[in-house]
């Protein structure tokens, strides 16, 4: 093979340069080439209501539903994707003592601001909740179920919202609390 390199040297010099095809590429050259895309997350699915039936305000969160389309009758309601028990144990739900119900004439909907103690730990958090169909007397003392760990919430009245508080939803949109035995203690885990 003398002199072969020089002869390919000037050969190569001598025709217009050309890119190899991709599959004749050795490999550390195909990474160097190829782009590279950040992974995306798969899209989480997102179940929505028909509009006829709720449609949101400027009032940060507040919806107004119309009762005769019973947008939460159990037969309307889709079952949602399945979750892990990983994404489930993330939620922090606890029991607590309402300990303040005051009324909130700022909503456009009638509310009341809500304070319970959610134990040692959590201690005293406020929310604002649609539940006018209790008088503020039968909230007072009772044992209730809270989500702490959504984050807070400000309110376009200047209020912030710590927590929400569970209820059930009854098919013209009327919230059922749920509630705990009066023996539970404030802060126990709600599983």
């Amino acid at each position: 093979h003398g002199g072969g390199g020089a002869s390919c040297a000037s050969a190569a010099r001598s025709r217009p340069q050309t890119r190899a095809p991709q599959h004749m590429l050795g490999p550390a050259i195909r990474i160097r080439t190829q782009r590279i895309l950040p992974r995306r997350k798969p899209r989480a699915q997102v179940l929505r209501r028909p509009k006829t039936t709720i449609a949101r305000s400027n009032m940060g969160g507040q919806h107004f539903i119309d009762k005769d389309a019973r947008p939460y009758a159990p037969e309307k309601l889709k079952r949602k994707p399945e979750t892990t028990i990983t994404g489930f144990l993330g939620v922090d739900i606890r029991a607590g003592k309402v300990l303040a119900v005051e009324d909130f004439p700022q909503m456009r909907k009638p509310s009341y601001k809500i304070q319970v103690d959610f134990g040692p730990v959590v201690g005293p958090l406020w929310t604002s909740a649609q539940v006018t169909n209790y008088a503020k007397e039968e909230l007072v003392g009772r044992v209730v179920v809270g989500t702490i760990n959504l984050g807070a919430k400000k309110l376009p009245t200047g209020f912030v919202s710590e927590f929400l508080v569970m209820g059930a939803l009854n098919p013209d949109g009327t919230v059922r609390l749920l509630d705990l035995p009066q023996d539970t203690l404030p802060g126990s885990c709600v599983m």
